[in-house]
C-alpha cells in the first residue's frame, strides 16, 4: 500500500473527511448603469470564479430580458451566473444581479437654429441641425425635423405641418421641433424656434429661354429658362406665322410634321406670389428640309454661272456641265426644254424676253441688271438661288453704274426672284432705292426683307411717279422684335422726390415757357429702378412736343398732389425703331403688293402714292408702329388713282397714343389735305381682318378722313375688326361732301382681357351725300345726318346715332364666351367671335359673307340699293280693281322702281298719302317695288260681301318722295255657295309607273285636288283633298293645282309612283275660292304596265359622231331642260355638249363644266363655270340643267352634277332677259354646230324639252338612272332601248329630226 499519510494526501474526498469544497467568485459578476441607448449585455460584467476541489469548467448567464435589445426606461434588467467545476462539486448559482433602465441625458453641443428666411426659401434652406450628444459623450445619429405653422412669433405651435420644401409665404412664421433618437430610444423635443420670413422678391429671368433647332418634320424643345425667386414657368404663348400651336406642345416638345414654313414665336410666363413676369420673344424661323428636285435653268443665263444644285458625277451633259454637285449652262442661250442628268430634269425656261440665273451676289452684280431691260429685251427676269443674301449696294446695280444716268428709263419690266426652297423663300435683300426712273417697271418676288436698322425703309422711291412697281411673296421683318405684353411709355429718372405722385394726374416741367395744359404731360408710375413714366400723346389738350421740356434738372410739380421731383437725366423711350417696308410716297404710276408678310416696323408697312392704281391683296402686318397701310392722295392737279385694299390681316399695333410722340397704330389710314384733289375713281376696302389681339396698346383701324374733299366712290365691304377701345373702328368723316359711300357686310366685335370691355366701341362712323350702311355689326354706328341721303338697313347695333337699340353684345355675334372669355389674340379667335347670333339673320356681317374666309364671296341678298338724289314722285296708273266675294284684287302699274306701295281699303271716298302708309281700315298692307310698269297685284282679303268700299292706293320711293293717292270705288260679289260642278274625268296608264288624268269643271278658281288609289271605290271629299283613299290610307299619287278656267284640267305634273301591273282609280276633288267642294268625280280607271329593271345603253363617240337640227326643230322657250349621262374619255380639250349658234352652250371645260345661256335677243342671261373640277375620265357622271324665265322677278337656273349643285364662277345670279331662251337656231348636240368640238365620251339618255315639267332629281333619281321612256315626248331624246346603230342613222325617239351630223358611233 501506498503511504499516502508521508504524503499528505487523503485517498478520501474531502467532503467525506469533512473537509468544506467551495465555488467562489474572486471576482464577481456586475450589471452597470442601464439607459435606453444600451443593450444589456452592453453593461454586463462576467466576473471571476474558482473551486477548492478543482477546476472551473463552465459559467452559465441567464437573463430576464434579450440581453442583445435596447430596453425601455423603467425596465428591471437582471442576470443570475451558474458555476461548475470538474471535481463535481455542486453547481453555484450567483446573483441575481439587477438595474432598472434610466433615460439618457441629451445635451445640445451646438443648438438648432433657423437662419433669416424670405419667401422664396423653404424650411429645409434656412434650418440648421446642431450636434446632439448623450451622457457618454456619444454624438447622437438621428436627428427629425417637424416644422409647423404659426401666424405669430413665439407662441405655442400650430398644428399645420410643413414639409421641408414648402416655400413660405411673406411674413409667415416657420417654428420647428426636433426629434432626437437612435433605434430603440426614446424621443426628446425641442424647444420650439421659429423665423419670420421677409417679403417674396418679384420675378425675374435669368436665363432667357431657347427652342432646338431644326426643320419641318423635326421634333423641337423648349428650354423654359431659369427664373427666381419661386417661380412657376409655363408657356404663355407659342404660334407659327400668328397661328397659336400651343395645344399642339406635350410637354416643351413639338412635333413639326406636316407643318408650313414660318416664324415660330414663343415666350414663358414666370409667376410667384407677387406677380409674373414675361421672358424675351423668342422667335426661330422654321423652314422646310432641303429637297433636292428638279432644276429650273433660265435659258439665258450666263456660260457656268446660276449654278444649282444637282447630284451628279462631274463632267458634261449636252449643253450643260456638273461640278461638285452644281449644274451650270456650257452655252448661252440654253435650247428650251428638259434634259434628265443622273435622274433629275433640268428645264430650260424663259419668263418674259430675257431669262437669267445668278447663284452668288457676284454674279448679279456681273450681270449689270440695268443693262437687262433695253430694246431688244425690255423684260427681264434674274432668278436668284436660294440662300443668297444681296447688299444694298448690289441693288444699286438695278439703277445703272457711275456715273448713273438721271433720270434714266427702262424698256420694259426687271423681275428680281428669289427660288423658293421647298415652298419658301430664302433669298434676302438689305434694300432698295428706286430713284429718278421713267417708264418700265421692278418685280420683287419671293425675297426676305432684312434691312438694317438705320434705314428709313427697306424700300424707298424718289422721283419715279412714271414706273410701275409690283412686289409678291416676300417677308419684311425689322431688326429687333417688337413685344406685345410690354409697357414702352417712356420715362426720366429723378431724386428729390417730396410728396406722393397720383396716378392719372397732370405734371408741369420748370423748364418749360409756361404751364398750360399743351406743356403738361401725365404721370403713370414709378418703376422700382427710380423712374417716372408718364402719357405724352395729343389727348386732352397737350401735344406731343411737350416733352421737349422735360430736360435733366427740371423740378415737375403734380397739379393735383402738389407733388415735386427733380429731373436727374435725359427722357428714355423704350420703344425700338424698326424700317418701313415700302415707302412709295413721292409717288409711282401704280403699285401692286400681293401675298406678302410685314412684322415688326415702325412708321408704316406700306406708304402707297401712285398716279393710276394701287393694289393691296393679301398682305399681312404683325407687331407695329404707325400704321400698316397708309395710303397717299396725290398732289393738287393729278388725278387719284383706283385703289384696292383686300384680305389682309393686322394684328397686334404696338404703338400707343400715350406713347412718346404720340406713336399710335392704324390698320389704314387715307393721308389728304385741303388742297389734295378729290378721289373720283373707285376705292375699294373689302375683307380685311384687323385685330388688337394681346398687345398692351389699341389700335385704330380704319381712318379715313374726307374733309373738305371728297370721295366720290368708296366702299367698305366684308371686314372683320376686333377692337378693345377704340374711337375709330370703319371710319370716313365726311360732314359736308357730296359722293357715295357704301359700307356693308362689316362687323366690329368689342373684345378684352378676360372681361367684358366697359362702354361702347365706335364701330362705324360714316357718312356722305348717298350712303348705304347695311348688314353691318357693330356696338355703335353713327351717321352724319347733314352729309345727305343715308339707306340704314339690317344692322345690329348696340346704339345708333346714340340711341340704344336694347340689344346686348351676346345678341350681336356669338363666341365671345367660353374658357376665356372676351380675350380674343387670334384670327381663329375673332372669326368664332364674329359668327352671328342665333337670333339674327345670318347673312349680316362679315362672317354672313362666306364663313370660311376663303372663297370671299359677299350674300347681298336684301341688300338694299344705294341711294341716289330723288325729288320726282312716283306716277300711278292702270289703276283698276276686280272685287270677289270677301277679296278684291288691285291691278296698278308705277313709272319707278323702287321705293313701296301703301295700301287701304275702307269706306271713306279718299284718303291722304300719309293716311294711306299709316294703314287701318278693313284691310291695309305695303308691298316691295323692284322695278317699274306692271306690278304685282295686290289682293286685300277679310272684306264683307256686297258692300261698297274704296281701295286706297299710294307709293312712296326710296327717297321718299309720294306719289298722289289713288282711291278707286267698288263693291265686293254677293256669296258663292255653289259648288263646282265636275264632269268627263279621264286616265290613262302611261308606263309602269305612271298615267295621265284629266277633268272637267264650271268653275274658274279655287283649287282641284287628285289622288289616285288601288281601290275603285271613290274616297270622300276630305279624303281627295287630305290625299287618301276611301280608308284613310295614302294615296298611291296626291296632288293639287291652281284652277284659273273653266273646261278640261290636265293634270299636272301628271301621276307617277305607281306600282306596275297595278289597277288604279283617279278620283277628283274641286274646292272653289268660298270653299265650296264639288262632289268627288271618278275615272274609268287603268291598270299600269308590267315594269322591269331598267338598263341604259351607252354608245362611244369615239370623238367624231355628233348630230345637228335645224332651227325649224326647237322654238325659244320660257323653259328649258338639259340632262344626260357622260363618261369622258379624254379630258385634254374644251368640247362641245350643246352648241346653239352662239345663242347658248354647255361645254366639258376640260374637268370643269361651262354654261353660257342668252335669250332669243341675245341677252346674256347666265355665263358660268364650275370652281372647281366636276369630271373625271372614266368616271360617269350626270349633267342636269333646268332653266325657267316664266317669271320676270324670279328668273332661276338650276345645276347638278350627280345631283349636286356645284360651285359657280362668273353669273351670281341668273338674269331674266326677255323671258325667252334662245333655242330656235341651228344647233349642236355633242359637237358645235359647225361639228367642230366633238365630245369624246360614252354617252346615254340625252334629253332635251322646253319645259321644265320633269324635275332633275327626276332625271338624276338618286344615281340610278330612270326609264325616261313615260316622262313625255321631249323634243330630243336619245337612249331608252337605241344602240350604236339606231345613233348612227340619227333615230330621235323625241318629236326633232336630226337633219345632220356624223354617225361613228360604237357600242359599249
Amino acid at each position: 500500500m501506498r503511504n499516502w499519510h508521508q504524503r499528505g494526501i487523503s485517498p478520501f474526498p474531502r467532503d467525506l473527511l469533512g473537509i468544506p469544497q467551495i465555488i467562489t467568485a474572486t471576482v464577481n459578476p456586475a450589471l452597470a448603469v442601464l439607459t435606453s441607448l444600451d443593450d444589456p449585455i452592453d453593461g454586463y460584467s462576467a466576473g471571476t470564479f474558482a473551486s477548492t476541489a478543482g477546476n472551473i469548467t463552465t459559467a452559465v448567464v441567464a437573463w430576464n430580458v434579450d440581453e442583445n435589445a435596447n430596453q425601455t426606461s423603467g425596465t428591471a434588467v437582471s442576470f443570475t451566473v451558474t458555476v461548475s467545476d470538474d471535481a463535481g462539486t455542486t453547481p453555484r448559482v450567483f446573483g441575481p444581479y439587477a438595474r432598472t433602465v434610466v433615460d439618457v441625458t441629451v445635451t445640445a453641443t451646438t443648438a438648432a437654429f433657423l437662419d433669416p428666411a424670405t419667401a422664396d426659401d423653404t424650411p429645409a434652406d434656412v434650418f440648421n441641425a446642431g450636434i446632439y450628444a448623450i451622457d457618454n459623450g456619444a454624438t447622437l445619429g438621428t436627428q427629425t425635423v417637424i416644422y409647423t405653422k404659426d401666424a405669430f412669433v413665439g407662441t405655442i405651435l400650430g398644428t399645420a405641418t410643413l414639409a421641408e420644401n414648402d416655400v413660405l409665404d411673406a411674413r409667415e412664421t416657420a417654428p420647428f421641433t426636433t426629434a432626437l433618437g437612435n433605434s430603440g430610444s426614446a424621443v426628446f423635443d425641442m424647444d420650439a424656434v421659429t423665423v419670420t420670413v421677409g417679403a417674396l422678391a418679384s420675378p425675374t429671368f435669368s436665363v432667357q429661354p431657347t427652342i432646338s433647332t431644326g426643320v419641318i418634320g423635326d421634333t423641337l424643345t423648349i428650354t423654359e429658362g431659369t427664373a427666381g425667386p419661386s417661380t412657376t414657368l409655363t408657356i404663355e404663348e407659342f404660334t407659327l406665322a400668328t397661328v397659336d400651336k400651343s395645344g399642339e406642345l406635350i410637354g416643351l416638345t413639338w412635333d413639326t410634321t406636316g407643318e408650313s414654313a414660318g416664324q415660330i414665336r414663343f415666350r414663358v410666363r414666370a409667376t410667384n406670389a407677387t406677380g409674373f413676369v414675361l421672358s424675351n420673344v423668342i422667335t426661330y424661323d422654321l423652314a422646310a428640309a432641303a429637297v433636292l428636285g428638279d432644276v429650273v435653268m433660265p435659258a439665258d443665263t450666263p456660260v457656268g454661272t446660276g449654278g444649282a444644285a444637282l447630284v451628279a458625277s462631274d463632267g458634261d451633259y449636252g449643253e450643260y456641265t456638273v461640278a461638285s454637285n452644281v449644274v451650270t449652262p456650257r452655252i448661252s442661250p440654253l435650247t428650251l426644254g428638259d434634259t434628265s442628268i443622273n435622274g433629275t430634269v433640268v428645264s430650260a425656261v424663259r419668263v418674259g424676253d430675257l431669262d437669267v440665273a445668278a447663284a452668288t451676289e457676284q454674279e448679279i452684280i456681273d450681270l449689270a441688271p440695268y443693262s437687262l431691260s433695253n430694246a431688244t429685251t425690255p423684260n427681264a427676269r434674274i432668278l436668284v438661288r436660294p440662300g443668297v443674301a444681296i447688299s444694298r449696294a448690289t441693288m444699286d446695280t438695278f439703277r445703272g453704274g457711275f456715273p448713273r444716268p438721271n433720270p434714266y428709263t427702262l424698256n420694259g419690266v426687271i423681275t428680281l426672284e428669289g427660288e423658293l426652297t421647298t415652298g419658301a423663300a430664302t433669298v434676302t435683300v438689305e434694300s432698295f432705292d428706286l430713284r429718278n426712273t421713267l417708264e418700265g417697271g421692278y418685280f420683287l418676288k419671293n425675297l426676305l426683307a432684312r434691312p438694317d436698322v438705320g434705314r428709313s425703309a427697306f424700300m424707298t422711291v424718289t422721283g419715279a411717279d412714271t414706273i410701275s412697281l409690283k412686289v409678291q411673296g416676300m417677308d419684311h421683318r425689322g431688326a429687333v422684335p417688337f413685344d406685345t405684353s410690354v409697357d414702352y411709355h417712356a420715362y426720366f429718372p429723378f431724386t428729390g422726390k417730396v410728396g406722393t405722385f397720383i396716378a392719372g394726374e397732370y405734371i408741369t416741367s420748370s423748364a418749360a415757357p409756361d404751364t398750360t395744359i399743351a406743356n403738361q404731360m401725365i404721370y403713370r408710375d414709378e418703376d422700382i429702378a427710380g423712374n417716372i413714366r408718364f402719357d405724352n400723346g395729343t389727348s386732352g389738350g397737350r401735344t406731343p412736343s411737350a416733352n421737349q421740356y422735360y430736360t435733366n434738372g427740371a423740378t415737375v410739380t403734380g397739379v393735383t398732389s402738389g407733388a415735386t421731383a427733380t429731373i436727374s437725366g435725359a427722357i428714355v423711350n423704350p420703344l425700338p425703331e424698326n424700317p418701313e417696308f415700302i415707302n412709295s410716297g413721292p409717288g409711282l404710276k401704280s403699285i401692286d403688293v400681293r401675298d406678302c408678310t410685314m412684322q415688326d416696323f415702325s412708321g408704316a408697312g406700306i406708304v402707297a402714292k401712285a398716279r393710276d392704281s394701287i393694289y393691296i391683296d393679301n398682305v399681312s402686318a404683325y407687331r407695329f408702329v404707325g400704321d400698316a397701310f397708309k395710303i397717299i392722295s396725290n398732289a393738287a392737279g393729278i388725278p387719284n388713282p383706283t385703289v384696292t385694299c383686300r384680305r389682309t390681316d393686322t394684328l397686334n399695333g404696338v404703338g400707343a397714343s400715350s406713347y412718346l410722340n404720340n406713336p399710335h397704330s392704324d390698320a389704314f389710314q387715307i393721308q389728304r389735305s385741303a388742297t389734295f384733289p378729290d378721289w373720283i375713281q373707285p376705292f375699294l376696302v373689302e375683307f380685311n381682318r384687323i385685330l388688337d389681339g394681346n398687345s398692351q396698346a389699341e389700335m385704330q383701324a380704319m381712318f379715313f378722313q374726307n374733309d373738305p374733299n371728297r370721295f366720290e366712290d368708296i366702299t367698305f365691304r366684308a371686314n372683320l375688326i376686333g377692337l378693345k377701345n377704340s374711337v375709330h373702328g370703319i371710319t370716313l368723316s365726311v360732314p359736308t361732301v357730296v359722293g357715295m359711300s357704301d359700307c356693308h357686310h362689316n362687323s366690329v366685335v368689342a373684345i378684352g382681357d378676360g372681361l367684358e370691355p366697359t362702354g361702347l366701341i365706335r364701330g362705324i362712323y360714316f357718312g356722305g351725300d348717298r350712303s348705304r350702311i347695311a348688314k353691318n355689326t357693330a356696338d355703335r354706328i353713327t351717321w352724319l345726318t347733314e352729309a345727305g341721303t343715308v339707306v340704314l338697313a339690317d344692322n345690329a347695333t348696340r346704339d345708333i346715332n346714340g340711341v340704344s337699340s336694347g340689344l346686348e353684345r351676346a345678341d350681336i355675334h356669338t363666341g365671345l364666351g367660353g374658357a376665356n372669355p372676351w380675350r380674343i389674340n387670334t384670327f381663329a379667335d375673332l372669326m368664332t367671335a364674329a359668327v352671328p347670333a342665333p337670333a339674327r339673320d345670318q347673312t349680316i356681317g362679315a362672317r354672313g359673307t362666306d364663313v370660311d374666309w376663303v372663297n370671299y364671296t359677299v350674300n347681298e341678298t336684301g341688300l338694299p340699293a344705294i341711294p341716289s338724289v330723288d325729288t320726282i314722285a312716283p306716277i300711278l296708273s292702270g289703276v283698276s280693281v276686280t272685287p270677289g266675294t270677301t277679296t278684291a284684287v288691285l291691278s296698278w302699274s308705277t313709272d319707278e322702281g323702287n321705293g313701296t306701295a301703301y295700301w287701304m281699303v275702307d269706306a271713306n271716298a279718299t284718303r291722304t298719302a300719309e293716311q294711306i302708309k299709316t294703314g287701318g281700315g278693313t284691310a291695309s298692307g305695303s308691298a316691295s317695288v323692284t322695278a317699274s310698269g306692271a306690278q304685282t297685284n295686290i289682293t286685300a282679303t277679310g272684306l264683307t260681301a256686297s258692300t261698297p268700299q274704296y281701295f286706297h292706293l299710294m307709293h312712296e320711293d326710296a327717297a321718299t318722295n309720294q306719289s298722289t293717292a289713288s282711291s278707286t270705288s267698288f263693291t265686293t260679289s254677293a256669296a258663292d255657295v255653289t259648288a263646282p260642278t265636275l264632269s268627263s274625268p279621264t286616265d290613262e296608264a302611261n308606263g309602269a309607273t305612271a298615267s295621265t288624268a284629266s277633268v272637267s269643271t264650271d268653275e274658274a278658281n279655287g283649287t282641284l285636288y287628285t289622288a289616285v288609289t288601288t281601290s275603285a271605290t271613290a274616297p270622300t271629299a276630305a279624303q281627295v283633298k287630305l290625299g287618301q283613299d276611301n280608308s284613310s290610307v295614302a294615296a298611291a299619287f296626291a296632288g293639287s293645282q291652281a284652277v284659273s278656267a273653266t273646261g278640261v284640267q290636265t293634270i299636272s305634273p301628271a301621276p307617277s309612283g305607281l306600282t306596275p301591273s297595278t289597277a288604279n282609280t283617279t278620283h277628283f276633288m274641286h274646292e272653289d275660292a268660298a270653299g265650296n267642294q264639288s262632289a268627288v268625280s271618278s275615272a274609268s280607271g287603268f291598270t299600269t304596265a308590267a315594269g322591269g329593271a331598267y338598263t341604259q345603253n351607252f354608245v362611244d363617240t369615239n370623238g367624231t359622231g355628233w348630230f345637228q337640227h335645224s332651227s325649224a326643230q326647237a322654238a325659244n322657250s320660257a323653259q328649258w331642260t338639259f340632262s344626260a349621262w357622260v363618261n369622258p374619255n379624254d379630258l385634254s380639250g374644251s368640247v362641245r355638249l350643246w352648241d346653239c349658234s352662239g345663242r347658248g352652250a354647255i361645254t366639258m371645260a376640260g374637268d370643269k363644266l361651262t354654261v353660257f345661256v342668252k335669250d332669243s335677243a341675245n341677252f346674256t342671261v347666265y355665263d358660268a363655270i364650275t370652281t372647281n373640277a366636276v369630271f373625271n375620265s372614266g368616271t360617269l357622271a350626270h349633267i342636269g340643267i333646268q332653266i325657267d324665265l316664266s317669271v320676270e322677278l324670279e328668273p332661276s337656273i338650276e345645276i347638278k352634277i350627280n345631283g349636286v349643285a356645284p360651285a359657280m364662277t362668273g353669273s351670281t345670279a341668273i338674269a331674266a332677259g326677255n323671258g325667252l331662251v334662245a333655242l330656235a337656231r341651228t344647233t349642236g348636240l355633242l359637237a358645235y354646230n359647225t361639228g367642230a368640238g366633238i365630245t369624246d365620251a360614252m354617252v346615254s339618255d340625252i334629253y332635251l324639252e322646253r319645259s321644265a315639267a320633269v324635275s332633275l332629281a327626276t332625271l338624276y333619281n338618286g344615281g340610278t338612272p330612270p326609264d325616261l321612256s313615260a316622262v313625255g315626248s321631249p323634243y330630243i331624246f336619245l337612249g331608252d332601248t337605241q344602240v350604236a346603230s339606231n345613233w348612227n342613222a340619227f333615230e330621235n325617239l323625241g318629236t326633232a329630226t336630226l337633219v345632220a351630223g356624223s354617225g361613228t358611233f360604237t357600242d359599249v
